[in-house]
């Protein structure tokens, strides 16, 4: 063998290694917006069960947009809702998606950093949150930018729930 084949062996077998599943997600779903158009009123929703009501929760908003993306930030609208319909926590949210040096904040989820030209990013929306019950649950998002009602260059928004 040699030891290019070598290398890239290996790296192959680390990127399989990082990138299976954590026992401690317990959803991690994205929905690709074919159009790269996120209407006004259109809402993503994304439902996921919880096990236990001892353990706390991290809960982010994931977004992967384009180059054309227009602006520094993001307001969005969030809800969590029991299996009941009922409302658990709701909040308008103004996500700042760079720095005024046009570095992105959030944490980038693309290959070693590197990223070519679609950039996707999860933002922290919630920590330490407990679930009342065991059940299913629904998270959903709705862009809220003002006078905006379709936001181009988004290609998908989703959610995380970690352990």
């Amino acid at each position: 063998m040699t030891n290019m084949f070598k290398i890239v062996s290996s790296a192959f077998l680390i990127l399989i290694l990082f990138s299976c599943n954590d026992k401690n997600r317990i959803i991690d779903e994205n929905t690709i917006i074919e159009s790269r158009v996120w209407n006004r009123t259109k809402v993503y929703d994304f439902t996921f069960n919880v096990s236990d009501t001892t353990t706390e929760h991290n809960i982010y908003f994931n977004i992967r947009k384009s180059m054309e993306y227009p602006y520094q930030n993001l307001f969005i609208l969030y809800a969590i809702e029991d299996e009941s319909g009922n409302l658990l926590n709701s909040f308008q949210k103004d996500i700042l998606l760079f720095d005024n040096a046009g570095k992105p904040f959030g944490n980038n989820n693309s290959l070693l950093g590197i990223t070519f030209g679609d950039e996707y990013y999860s933002y922290h929306l919630l920590t330490q949150y407990q679930f009342p019950k065991v059940g299913k649950y629904k998270i959903s998002f709705c862009q809220q930018m003002r006078d905006k009602e379709q936001l181009e260059g988004v290609l998908s928004v989703g959610a995380a729930v970690i352990k």
